[in-house]
């Protein structure tokens, strides 16, 4: 079965940003205190780190799965699951009604 739709994962995306701001930290602390061969490292590390994330198109890992319909006896369903098999995000929405006819 395919996905319905794909989306960058929030949760994925946060803790690569979050990743890419303590690389640059690391980098900061280090100016100045650490040799410049080990200080350039620090630096490739952060830039290789940073191009890996495709910062102008972040790899979609979330996968959309869902179904909305009526059926003939007047039961409205909407049913929608998201997954993330990087970071384990699994979430689902799921809500029935008898609508009033």
């Amino acid at each position: 079965m395919s996905a319905d739709r794909w989306s960058v994962c929030p949760v994925c995306l946060k803790r690569e940003t979050q990743k890419s701001v303590e690389l640059d930290q690391q980098v900061l602390d280090a100016c100045g205190k650490v040799s410049a061969e080990d200080y350039l490292i620090l630096v490739q590390t952060a830039e290789d780190f940073k191009a890996s994330l495709g910062e102008t198109n972040p790899e979609e890992t979330l996968r959309h799965d869902y179904e909305c319909y009526t059926t003939e006896e007047g039961e409205f369903y909407v049913n929608h699951r998201i997954g993330c098999d990087v970071c384990g995000l699994h979430k689902k929405f799921l809500h029935e009604e008898l609508l009033a006819i």
